[in-house]
């Protein structure tokens, strides 16, 4: 962060914004502001502040996306750039279908996909990424692949269900049973012979002309 700057972090997850501000205080970032709040809901002297909005593994989350995404675009300077990270085609997609038979043999009946599954298909290549980003009238259209696999150990697996969309298969499940899918999910994903995830993501990021 160059000298003089200043960040806002916003999030509405209180336990994040903790997270951030245990991360920021060593380093001494004391220009980083970590507000809870809806980032698509600032207010109008706001437009036009910004250098760079970014969004990371988020954007799929919003009602009407493409709405909220212009919104965030619109508290960008001319010439500033907007940056969205989004999971890469087929990422998570062998850990997600172990994890959704193994919800559905706890419910007696499959649970109901991610819903923020059809959003975010829309912007897992480079192309549709980039068509996404144009549409919303920016220029300048960057994509970049960060490649990742992470090795699942029975722990690391558990927090990527619950760190992620896909803990909303889990909604209406009684403690106990969430307990019961934890305890079965590393015997699926051995039978199938996972024992890690492609995790690779797109960041995406273009300018406001």
């Amino acid at each position: 962060m160059g000298r003089g700057c200043s960040v806002d972090a916003i999030d509405l997850a209180v336990s994040l914004l903790e997270h951030g501000r245990h991360r920021a205080a060593p380093l001494g970032l004391g220009t980083v502001r970590f507000l809870r709040a809806d980032a698509t809901w600032r207010a109008p002297e706001d437009e036009g502040r910004y250098d760079l909005v970014q969004c990371v593994h988020g954007i799929f989350f919003l009602p009407d996306m493409d709405a909220r995404a212009a919104r965030l675009a619109a508290f960008l300077r001319p010439g500033s750039r907007l940056a969205v990270t989004s999971w890469a085609k087929d990422t998570l997609e062998r850990f997600g279908t172990e994890l959704h038979t193994g919800i559905g043999q706890e419910r007696g009946t499959l649970p109901d996909l991610p819903s923020n599954r059809a959003a975010a298909a829309r912007i897992d290549t480079d192309n549709t990424i980039r068509v996404w980003l144009t549409r919303l009238s920016l220029t300048e259209t960057h994509i970049h692949r960060i490649p990742l696999t992470v090795p699942l150990a029975a722990d690391l697996a558990w927090l990527m269900v619950v760190s992620t969309g896909f803990r909303g298969m889990l909604d209406g499940l009684a403690p106990e049973a969430v307990a019961r899918v934890r305890d079965r999910l590393p015997g699926l994903l051995a039978e199938q012979g996972i024992d890690s995830v492609d995790a690779a993501s797109l960041v995406g990021i273009g300018t406001v002309a």
